[in-house]
């Protein structure tokens, strides 16, 4: 049994069948237990790709933190799968779906490449808006709302196409546009 001193020297203390301790400056900073390890203060893990492995007794996945080029990364090892990476210039990539429990707020924009499957979206501000860009064809549109009335803009063209006053009157701006129905539908006005 080696045994730390009350005047501040590193000392391991081994228990035979017990525990076993690590002490630096009088100051105890590792000790094993029956049920594991626990450490006072930082623990540092360094190395070229530094690190740490969970394996499951009892079921899979099992799963690795590591470091490496400047990226700090969540492996699913069963699978060899990146599931959380944290990359260098800041941005992160989570490989599956992200559940968000109490919401989201995003300060900057949002880019989806996919589709928005939403039960409801509320879009704020002084003039809200909506737009739409066609990467293929020209026009482009918007949705804006501003204090007096809803408009769907042609941005490419800079011009309003149909207007919804407040009071709710309809407006197809622009001498050149006409309002057409097809043969069997009726425009009802009231």
């Amino acid at each position: 049994k080696i045994q730390a001193t009350s005047n501040g020297e590193n000392a391991i203390n081994i228990v035979p069948n017990g525990t076993t301790e690590l002490y630096f400056d009088g100051t105890k900073k590792l000790e094993t237990t029956s049920t594991g390890v626990d450490v006072t203060g930082a623990l540092t893990i360094s190395g070229t790709t530094p690190i740490i492995n969970f394996a499951e007794s009892d079921g899979n996945p099992d799963y690795r933190i590591f470091a490496e080029g400047g990226a700090l990364t969540i492996r699913d090892q069963t699978s060899i799968a990146n599931r959380f990476v944290i990359n260098s210039d800041g941005h992160v990539d989570v490989t599956g779906n992200l559940d968000v429990g109490a919401g989201l707020d995003v300060t900057g924009n949002i880019v989806a490449t996919g589709a928005v499957d939403a039960v409801g979206i509320t879009i704020g501000g002084n003039t809200p808006s909506l737009n739409f860009n066609d990467g293929n064809d020209d026009p482009d549109f918007r949705f804006i709302v501003n204090s007096n009335s809803f408009i769907l803009e042609d941005t490419t063209n800079s011009a309003n196409r149909l207007i919804v006053n407040s009071d709710g009157h309809l407006q197809v701006p622009n001498d050149n546009q006409k309002l057409q129905l097809g043969a069997s539908q009726d425009l009802e006005i009231f």
